[in-house]
């Protein structure tokens, strides 16, 4: 992963109260990571940052599409999706251990990076099945080749053993 300034913070040099930032994350963004569940999309997102004496907090919120392929039937679809994730910001002398929830600000720079805070929780919006909706039905010569075809001699020396009489 490179590192993004673009989604570093100046933590500490920001005043005291609440901060928004809104971001487009686009096939650059996705591109920084190495087998990422995303690789093309467009989704916006609008950080709250909310900054207090000893802590502060960050609000996550996340809508756009995602490029991807069905899971039933391996066409190319677009995939809405969208999520929120509240977390909190401690500076890195003040945590005691690894917590999911806990962002560290960088105490020789001041500044808090959320590219990898970003990237785990808009990939934990990507639903587990990926499917074509509605709008966009699955392709059905796909579907009829998976589906297993019925072969016709088994059905017939299932029918004579049937038959049988014991």
């Amino acid at each position: 992963m490179k590192e993004s300034g673009k989604y570093r913070l100046p933590y500490r040099n920001l005043s005291l109260g609440e901060h928004t930032y809104s971001f487009q994350l686009d096939n650059a963004f996705f591109a920084q990571f190495q087998d990422a569940l995303i690789d093309r999309g467009k989704i916006d997102l609008v950080v709250r940052l909310t900054k207090g004496h000893m802590s502060g907090s960050l609000q996550l919120d996340h809508e756009g599409l995602i490029e991807t392929t069905c899971d039933r039937c391996l066409k190319e679809i677009e995939l809405p999706i969208e999520g929120s994730m509240h977390l909190l910001i401690r500076h890195a002398d003040e945590a005691m251990g690894e917590e999911e929830d806990i962002l560290l600000v960088d105490e020789t720079t001041g500044a808090l990076d959320l590219n990898e805070a970003i990237y785990d929780y808009v990939s934990l919006s990507v639903p587990m099945i990926k499917s074509c909706d509605q709008q966009t039905p699955c392709n059905s010569e796909i579907l009829d080749r998976l589906r297993p075809k019925q072969d016709k001699m088994s059905d017939t020396a299932w029918d004579e053993l049937k038959n049988l009489k014991l």
